[in-house]
């Protein structure tokens, strides 16, 4: 029944091998057909024009929307992998980080095409990006586990996170680490600003502040992996969201059988 997640080609076709796929599978997406999951994965991942379904997936594009559609659907609805109460694991810590720092922040952008609304079109070109883009906030733990994911955004990142502040419930005593665009921000720790001629503890404390943020940024590099993000979109922008969400926490069942970093603990964050 499961042979499709079988295929020696797997990892080429759906950016994940095997046993991650049939683990998210029997956990689930047990009543969706596997080939109609397969199928979903294999386009995130290859993301081909419609006119290239009879050579790639051998069903007429007909075919391929019929069964696409309302499968990625009800994967977006059911797949529940993420756990922001991870965060406060005793062994999400490190070395210069022992306590009260439980998360990254950052944001992913995908680039979209240009909006046929004048207005919608000045709202999402970012000329940081040189186009039209949609934002995703991702906060990751220390150990890489993806905690939350919230979008699609086109707000500036300091208030996005403002703005899903219900989304991401903090302790009095929390901290996260972020980017300069979290500057201001008394949640979250930001690097020292270069507007001033830096010291050289300063210089240090920005090198090991990067050094941790990192992590998220290699946590994003994981969803860019996945051509529907890294080419321009041009398909709806709820798809778009069904295909981020099922990436993000089948990306998360990777990070659960393949430990990134090392643990560090164990000791309770609000010491």
């Amino acid at each position: 029944m499961f042979s499709i997640f079988s295929k020696s080609s797997v990892k080429a076709e759906t950016g994940f091998e095997e046993d991650v796929l049939l683990s998210v599978y029997e956990k689930n997406f047990l009543s969706l057909p596997p080939w109609h999951v397969y199928l979903v994965y294999q386009y995130l991942h290859m993301y081909p024009k419609i006119r290239q379904c009879k050579t790639i997936f051998g069903i007429s594009a007909s075919s391929f929307k019929e069964i696409f559609y309302p499968t990625i659907e009800a994967m977006a609805t059911r797949i529940n992998e993420l756990d922001y109460i991870l965060r406060l694991s005793p062994y999400n810590h490190v070395y210069h980080y022992p306590s009260r720092v439980t998360a990254i922040v950052d944001t992913y952008v995908v680039h979209v095409s240009c909006p046929s609304q004048g207005r919608l079109a000045r709202a999402l070109y970012n000329p940081k990006y040189g186009g039209f883009v949609l934002k995703w906030q991702v906060v990751v733990d220390f150990l890489g586990n993806f905690l939350l994911v919230t979008g699609p955004h086109v707000a500036y990142d300091g208030h996005i996170f403002n703005y899903t502040t219900n989304l991401h419930p903090m302790y009095p005593w929390e901290l996260w680490l972020g980017d300069g665009h979290y500057i201001g921000l008394p949640t979250v720790i930001s690097p020292y600003r270069r507007d001033h001629p830096l010291t050289e503890g300063e210089v240090k404390y920005n090198l090991i502040h990067s050094f941790y943020r990192s992590r998220v940024e290699q946590s994003i590099h994981r969803i860019k992996f996945h051509n529907i993000f890294s080419n321009v979109y041009r398909g709806s922008w709820e798809v778009l969201d069904w295909a981020m969400k099922i990436v993000v926490h089948t990306t998360q069942v990777e990070n659960r059988l393949r430990p990134k970093y090392a643990l560090f603990g164990p000791w309770y964050h609000d010491l």
